[in-house]
């Protein structure tokens, strides 16, 4: 088929970089909310033993870890994708012109 006559490469392909992150990213997602939400529980339980009723107070690691979960993170995906697309149609653009057509 296709595939036999096709050279075999050993690098990453740009598809498998979009997939890599795609499945990475709801993966960091969910171990970030984990984390806030085990940090809230944490932070409700030592406040009942020993104050009284959570009153909803966020300590510093829930501010950093919701900070990176809706500020950095969205910056990281829209610089990825803006990189991934450069580099894409780059490489396609730069490929097409040291094609030989005279054969």
């Amino acid at each position: 088929g296709i595939n036999a006559s096709l050279p075999t490469t050993n690098n990453l392909k740009h598809i498998e970089l979009w997939l890599i992150f795609s499945m990475l990213l709801p993966f960091v997602e969910i171990l970030i909310q984990t984390y806030i939400e085990w940090q809230l529980n944490k932070a409700k339980r030592t406040k009942e033993m020993f104050i009284g009723p959570f009153n909803d107070v966020e300590n510093k690691k829930v501010k950093a870890a919701k900070y990176i979960l809706h500020g950095v993170k969205p910056v990281i995906v829209i610089i990825f994708i803006a990189v991934f697309w450069v580099i894409g149609l780059n490489e396609k653009y730069s490929h097409t012109c040291l094609v030989d057509h005279t054969s």
